[in-house]
């Protein structure tokens, strides 16, 4: 399960100690050098969501080469084959820092909202001269939209990338906002446990990789310090729930997009691996018993699985309850750590 944490709106790693750089934003961007940077990104965003590595490879700057292999860099996007194919591939913001001088990093944006601002990162080699980008791009999956955003330098002529990121910007069609606007309904309303999972879901797509703070992550973790968990979400996974006999360690909690339906995922371990005929049974177990504390959860949410692996992640196996169609068919699943995409550099 993970959450908000306690990070400020602050340049990495502690802040910059310089008054953040100034930022040319979108418009502000001479017209042919903005397109030369969105042309730039968008080929080498093209390359990753087609798993042409070799091809991305190529359009990476010498420093973003020196600290990423193409071997590493192809384990770092494996993950997108089984969320292809990816659509609408369209740039979102272009950002230009020409006179970084000693700051560590630039605020860039509209200061007018949260979700307009953004703080990036500025390396040490450009703060020795030179020019820095960023061009943040989305597109979507069969079930969830994508944000890629990706720090541009100029080699010659080119724009070539240094680092990227690749991060889930909205569950299904919610981003961060609406899901935001959503916990904030379920809170008014007394559903604790469902504004919680939704601050954690909007929390999640917020995020755009360890170079950008964005201003409504800091919003939304401010948000989350005045939030009281429910009893299930407090204190630090595996968390344990008691349904009669039965006890679960409870590892993750989340709002998952899938099959256009907003699903709650309730993943836990087992210590032993009973079979799949037992686990689905103690799936069920898990499922009546969370139903019958939480029947608030039906207002947002259309389907509950509870997701069983085994002690090393090799196995696991799904129990899947429709709020329309009660429990559907039995199914195995992927092992939790086909979960969870790796964190691109």
């Amino acid at each position: 399960m993970v959450g908000p944490g306690n990070k400020a709106l602050v340049g990495p790693p502690s802040g910059p100690r310089e008054p953040p750089a100034p930022c040319l934003a979108d418009a502000q961007i001479e017209p042919a050098q903005r397109t030369a940077l969105t042309e730039a990104a968008t080929a080498f965003a093209e390359d990753l969501l087609a798993d042409r590595a070799s091809a991305a490879y190529e359009k990476m700057s010498q420093p973003g080469r020196t600290g990423l292999s193409l071997d590493e860099l192809a384990k770092a996007i494996q993950f997108l084959g089984s969320l292809a194919p990816f659509t609408g591939l369209r740039g979102e913001h272009t950002f230009l820092v020409t006179e970084p001088g000693a700051a560590q990093a630039a605020i860039c944006g509209s200061r007018d909202r949260p979700s307009g601002l953004y703080l990036v990162h500025i390396t040490p080699a450009v703060q020795q001269g030179g020019q820095q980008a960023y061009v943040f791009l989305a597109a979507a999956s069969r079930n969830n939209g994508w944000a890629i955003t990706e720090r541009l330098q100029p080699e010659g002529r080119h724009w070539n990338v240094t680092t990227f990121s690749i991060n889930p910007s909205a569950v299904l069609t919610r981003g961060p906002e609406d899901l935001s606007a959503l916990a904030h309904a379920e809170g008014r309303a007394g559903h604790d446990f469902n504004a919680m999972i939704l601050l954690f879901a909007a929390y999640n797509v917020s995020q755009r990789g360890p170079d950008v703070r964005w201003g409504i992550q800091q919003e939304l973790e401010v948000e989350s310090q005045a939030l009281k968990p429910p009893q299930e979400l407090a204190g630090k996974p595996p968390l344990i729930w008691t349904y009669g006999s039965s006890r679960f360690s409870v590892e993750n909690v989340s709002l998952v997009g899938a099959g256009g339906s907003y699903v709650l995922m309730l993943q836990h371990r087992l210590a032993q691996w009973p079979g799949e005929k037992a686990v689905d049974q103690q799936n069920h177990v898990l499922i009546d018993g969370f139903l019958k504390s939480h029947p608030e959860v039906r207002s947002v949410f259309d389907t509950v699985v509870a997701r069983a692996i085994n002690a090393n992640g090799s196995l696991g196996f799904g129990t899947v309850y429709d709020f329309k169609e009660g429990y559907l068919k039995p199914d195995a699943v992927a092992p939790a750590s086909a979960a969870t995409p790796p964190a691109a550099p």
